[in-house]
């Protein structure tokens, strides 16, 4: 873990710059937040956090993507998102300071930018003034998450109903639209909505193949049930009786 040098401090700025939470600010306050961020390098599979880890470190990625995890019912481990160059993760603990509620796991090696709470916190006292509009554009990611989450509960309740081409179709809609529009937060968004196809995409493929696996259950067990029924007929009075009245029919034509 090394500290920035003094001469990337303009490249530092600029990318804080492209952080919603950073975005309205003026370049000169924010020279001297930028000379209190480090740089480290994290291996492919490594955590940046864990779930559960305390809120006290922002981080944004230089280079490299990275992927946000959630544990799943069964305990594995599921994607929700991926974040790249640009992107960044906890600004919402840079505020309340609150655990992580996520796992960042190094999805390749990446080189990323991180300013410490502590840090952060004794540059606002330092700039009062700054923290409205710094509110401001937290409020704004904030809509924009709730936006899509609304949407994603909606999507989740028609695939319920068995309903998979509309909620494919609106994603395929949106998607398009924030990625074409370049702005970080909405990049992100479509990284959510790219794995949440791909989520869509496993759940049906999987209803797929259980409705194939019933149809060939239940053809097994037509074909057993007629063979049970066929060899039941066969076993009877009725079919022994059947069976000896035609062997007497041969006998006396052949007589």
């Amino acid at each position: 873990m090394t500290t920035i040098p003094a001469d990337e401090v303009a490249r530092i700025v600029r990318r804080l710059k492209n952080i919603t939470l950073f975005a309205s600010l003026p370049d000169e306050p924010l020279m001297s937040l930028a000379i209190k961020v480090e740089t480290r390098e994290y291996e492919k599979d490594a955590a940046l956090v864990h779930t559960g880890d305390a809120g006290d470190q922002f981080f944004i990625i230089r280079s490299g993507w990275a992927k946000i995890v959630i544990e799943g019912i069964g305990g594995e481990e599921i994607t929700v998102n991926h974040i790249g160059p640009g992107q960044a993760v906890g600004d919402v603990s840079l505020i309340d300071g609150q655990p992580y509620q996520v796992s960042v796991i190094a999805a390749m090696p990446v080189k990323v930018l991180v300013l410490q709470r502590e840090d952060f916190l004794k540059w606002i006292h330092e700039h009062p003034d700054l923290g409205f509009e710094m509110m401001q554009g937290l409020s704004a990611k904030i809509r924009l998450t709730s936006q899509y989450v609304q949407k994603a509960i909606d999507w989740s309740s028609k695939i319920a109903d068995g309903d998979y081409s509309r909620p494919m179709d609106q994603i395929y809609v949106e998607h398009t639209m924030v990625t074409t529009r370049g702005h970080p937060d909405e990049a992100m968004v479509g990284e959510f909505l790219a794995s949440f196809q791909k989520m869509i995409m496993k759940v049906k493929t999987r209803e797929d193949e259980l409705k194939q696996q019933v149809k060939e259950l239940t053809i097994r067990v037509d074909s057993t049930k007629v063979d049970e029924e066929v060899d039941e007929l066969t076993r009877s009075s009725f079919f022994q009786n059947l069976r000896s009245a035609a062997q007497r029919v041969r006998r006396q034509r052949s007589d």
